[in-house]
Parts: C-alpha cells; structure tokens; sequence
C-alpha cells in the first residue's frame, strides 16, 4: 500500500480548537488537506484565523448552527471540543457513534 493510498480525500470538519483540535487542524492544512474549524471562544478564532482558511465562531452543540455550516457535506470530522463542567464524557465507542450519526443526519437534511 502507498503513502498516498492513506491520505485523506476531501475536507475535514475539526470541531474545537483546543490543544487537540489545533495540533490536528494545522497538521492537516500541513499536509494539504482543506479543514473547517469551528470553535466557540472568539479568541482562538482570532489567533488560528491567519493559519486556518476556514475557521468559524459558532457553538458546534446547536444542530441549526451545523446545518448552516454544510457539515453534511464532510467524510471525516474530529470532535476536540471540552464537555461543559459536571458532564460526564462519552467513551470513544459513543463519540465515534455521534459523529457518524451527526454527519449522516446533516447529509440527508
């Protein structure tokens, strides 16, 4: 299998710009690969938006807000944002599930 059998095809949806979010972002956009960053404190928006094409201040938890965005239109998404405090975060199995579900619901409008 080839280096470029592994790359991705098409735009990725990175939800956070955390810690996380940020490596994961700017190392795609690195390698070529077009990214939309969504997060929710205006103040990273503005420090990442020289470096990251397409980064937008919205709440990624308001289902409109995401409809709005056309994230029915990505393949592949990363999900780096922080629960709110006394949430109880989902295993890995649960947010995997989420964002194949999400994905496939904003597809089909």
């Amino acid at each position: 299998m080839s280096a470029d059998s592994n790359r991705l095809t098409g735009p990725v949806l990175v939800a956070g710009l955390g810690r996380f979010g940020t490596a994961v972002a700017l190392t795609l956009v690195q390698d070529g690969v077009e990214v939309l960053a969504i997060e929710q404190d205006p103040r990273l928006v503005a420090i990442w938006a020289d470096e990251l094409i397409h980064v937008v201040q919205a709440d990624c938890s308001d289902d409109e807000v995401l409809r709005q965005l056309g994230v029915g239109q990505f393949t592949h998404a990363v999900v780096a944002y922080s629960a709110p405090p006394g949430y109880s975060p989902p295993n890995t199995a649960s947010v995997s599930c989420w964002v194949r579900v999400s994905l496939r619901i904003f597809r089909s409008g």
